[in-house]
């Protein structure tokens, strides 16, 4: 699948597992179906992507108790909305919607779970 956005779920299954492909101190999020996680450059959303370009890399902000911020090429972060069914969306760093714990899983994979 390509396209579509980004949605939150409660357990993870081998479909939110990522591969993490390193581009210098950037980081691009690899599905298991060769797509990449996108940000949209207007701040709509996220959506996944066949090509990986700027827009596919983001920083990791890591702060307390190794959680990271995400951040897209167009400076905004990663947000998980209080409602799971509302997905993420982009937001400007402030609260703790924008922290995430990426873990690794036992197939060395990675996902990527709010810290709510």
């Amino acid at each position: 699948p390509h396209g579509g956005g980004v949605t939150l779920k409660l357990h993870p299954y081998e479909s939110e597992e990522w591969t993490l492909v390193r581009q210098g101190e950037r980081v691009a999020f690899k599905s298991m179906y060769n797509t990449y996680l996108t940000c949209k450059w207007d701040t709509s959303g996220y959506s996944l992507s066949q090509m990986m370009l700027a827009d596919e890399l983001f920083d990791l902000d890591f702060g307390d108790q190794g959680l990271a911020a995400i951040r897209g090429n167009n400076g905004q972060y990663m947000s998980a909305s209080p409602n799971p069914e509302e997905g993420v969306s982009q937001a400007g760093i402030g609260d703790h919607w924008e922290y995430w714990r990426i873990e690794e899983t036992p197939s060395g994979a990675f996902t990527i779970r709010s810290v709510h």
